[in-house]
């Protein structure tokens, strides 16, 4: 069973660029091609908007659903989490600091956000992938440790394991028993790098119990994803054991917390 950790749809089906088709119906057709039974799916407001993501996911049940809610307005985020995780419409928070507009200096109001999403036992994605304009001001690891840290009961997802800052992301992980990573996208962009040398160096530190297999399709088609994370898998060493864990058996953890409720 495979279960992309990381996918994002948009109702403009060129919202990705001309290239790229973000449809729900072609991200469906995609994974049913490619053998993948689930994939989560990841708001965020206001271009991916919570409402879309919920509609789309309601009429396919193979899409998982995580809200994004702005740690900058606490209003919305205690509206967030009755309208879309008390009611099960959605299953998982996304946070994105770069496109969100919050920083390292924000962290206190990242606690309070990620505090209600441990009461309610849901999984909190953060973006860690540091890009553009915002490279240096951001510091997502480090916000990341520090949220961890002040909530040793929520459940992280460090996306991207970090982008460039892999191995900043090997120790916070090791530091937090709370946080694992994914591996969306950066093999794909560090491709042929030294990064992607580290990032092997890294999956095969933190154990496959650790990681999570996502796309961030359409960025990635989620077919190519698959074999890139197959082949992290084989410069690793993970068995067949370790790959159930890392496609699908992580994520599924993650989920069932809140339906055990």
């Amino acid at each position: 069973m495979i279960i992309d950790a990381h996918t994002h749809i948009h109702p403009d089906p060129k919202g990705f660029g001309p290239h790229k088709d973000a449809s729900a119906e072609t991200l469906v057709a995609n994974l049913k091609a490619a053998g993948i039974s689930q994939a989560v799916v990841l708001a965020i407001e206001p271009d991916m908007g919570n409402d879309y993501v919920a509609q789309k996911c309601a009429e396919h049940p193979e899409l998982i659903g995580f809200v994004s809610l702005n740690p900058l307005n606490p209003q919305s985020v205690t509206e967030g989490f009755t309208t879309y995780i008390r009611s099960g419409k959605m299953h998982g928070v996304k946070l994105h600091p770069r496109r969100q507009g919050f920083t390292i200096e924000h962290t206190r109001e990242v606690i309070q956000l990620v505090e209600q999403a441990a009461e309610l036992r849901v999984p909190i994605l953060f973006d860690a992938f540091p890009y553009g304009d915002t490279y240096y001001k951001i510091q997502e690891v480090r916000m990341i440790h520090e949220v961890a840290q002040a909530v040793p009961q929520a459940d992280i997802i460090m996306a991207h394991t970090g982008g460039i800052h892999v191995m900043d992301a090997l120790m916070v992980v090791k530091g937090n028993r709370n946080v694992v990573v994914d591996v969306s996208f950066t093999p794909f962009w560090f491709a042929g790098s030294t990064v992607y040398s580290d990032l092997i160096f890294v999956l095969r530190k933190l154990g496959a119990n650790r990681i999570l297999h996502g796309s961030d399709s359409p960025e990635v088609p989620v077919g190519r994803s698959v074999e890139d994370t197959l082949a992290l898998c084989d410069q690793c060493g993970f068995n067949e054991g370790d790959r159930s864990l890392i496609f699908a058996g992580n994520i599924q953890r993650l989920l069932s917390k809140a339906s055990a409720q």
